[in-house]
């Protein structure tokens, strides 16, 4: 009778196993294979995800951070929580998706434009688009608002790079295509004067008629001085 006491008391001294527990996605826990709602507030539960996506963020699971944000930004009250905006603009951006990282940015600047990490996510995912100019102003203004911060100043030096280097990219090609049409209307007045030179050559040798009465055949040359003048503005203008 006093062991089978013993093993009774030591079967109620065991921990919980995994029948029971607590989800933070769901706020919801679990008692015995079923699911049953937790009381929790919205605010309580908002915090809850928003831990939770910035720390699988923090552990690079993007996606993840992705769909947690979601849910956090879901929950009425919190749409427009500036901090997971900008979070997930991040994860977004890093997860090589620069158009829905700019949307975030935007919505978040929306709601506060001195707001650094947005600022800072709307120059990056400018950046990422190639909109290299539009960048630096951000890049810019968020260096204004934090001169001790390294990110800002790294950001207008490659973006600084990356305009010096798209302008240089544009006067080789404008470059390129003035110098074809200068070749081409050159080629097209030598062939005039060598075919005017031949033609008076024969005359002439023949001597059919007089000088004063030869003319030459010159064609029309398709040289077009507008276009050619276009060009050298836009090209100094850049």
């Amino acid at each position: 009778m006093g062991r089978k006491k013993a093993v009774v008391e030591a079967s109620q001294s065991r921990p919980t196993t995994a029948k029971s527990g607590t989800s933070s996605l769901g706020g919801r826990i679990r008692h015995n294979g079923g699911i049953q709602p937790q009381a929790q507030s919205p605010q309580a539960l908002f915090h809850t995800l928003a831990s939770e996506a910035e720390g699988l963020a923090r552990r690079e699971y993007f996606v993840e951070a992705i769909d947690v944000f979601t849910n956090a930004l879901s929950i009425p009250g919190f749409e427009h929580d500036k901090v997971c905006l900008a979070g997930r603009s991040r994860c977004y951006l890093l997860c090589g998706n620069p158009k829905l990282a700019l949307n975030d940015a935007d919505e978040c600047m929306k709601i506060d434009s001195t707001f650094v990490r947005g600022v800072y996510q709307k120059a990056e995912s400018l950046y990422d688009l190639g909109e290299f100019e539009t960048a630096l102003i951000f890049y810019h203004r968020g260096n204004r608002l934090r001169p001790d911060s390294d990110d800002f100043k790294m950001g207008i030096q490659k973006s600084t790079k990356g305009i010096q280097a798209a302008v240089s990219k544009l006067n080789v090609k404008k470059w390129k295509e003035l110098q074809k049409l200068i070749n081409r209307n050159t080629s097209s007045m030598n062939s005039a004067t060598n075919k005017n030179a031949g033609a008076t050559n024969a005359n002439r040798e023949r001597k059919l008629v007089r000088t004063s009465d030869r003319r030459m055949d010159v064609p029309a040359l398709n040289f077009d001085a507008d276009l050619e003048r276009e060009m050298l503005e836009e090209l100094y203008e850049v």
